[in-house]
């Protein structure tokens, strides 16, 4: 690693560590004011990503939130628990687990969605159009280049 290269990790690590505090004190406590169900972020991350999906493995789903596996089985059956996901087995090997969204699943994403895009809107409402903007694409660039990390 160059001198340059090991700046920039140093540089990324830090505003890492100073944005984190922000985005979950500013925005994720924020936005689940008001969710009718009492789920975590990364519920709502896990059907947000079964919405998009029509089945997904359980190690998948781990691996793409780089959640393992014990927390995986407590955050599927309480989804399970709510009737809001439904696992199956897998017919060519029974050892692989598929996860499906229900209806009462995507209903419930769909509402929190909304209510989340109300509260969203009320704390960002003393920003610019310009900051908004900004904001937006800063964003929408960090899940770009966030996909790309292995």
């Amino acid at each position: 690693m160059t001198k340059i290269d090991r700046n920039i990790i140093d540089n990324i690590g830090e505003d890492i560590i100073a944005i984190m505090p922000v985005i979950h004190k500013k925005l994720i406590n924020f936005v689940d004011e008001g969710v009718e169900l009492d789920l975590s972020h990364y519920h709502f991350a896990i059907l947000g990503m079964l919405s998009k999906s029509n089945a997904l493995p359980v190690s998948e789903i781990g691996r793409r939130l780089l959640i393992s596996k014990p927390q995986m089985t407590a955050m599927l059956n309480k989804l399970s628990d709510l009737g809001l996901v439904t696992r199956s087995q897998s017919p060519q090997d029974r050892r692989i687990v598929y996860i499906s969204i229900t209806p009462d699943g995507e209903k419930g994403l769909v509402q929190a969605r909304e209510k989340i895009k109300k509260n969203l809107a009320v704390k960002l409402a003393g920003l610019s159009e310009a900051d908004l903007e900004a904001f937006s694409a800063a964003l929408k660039k960090i899940n770009e280049v966030g996909s790309k990390i292995e």
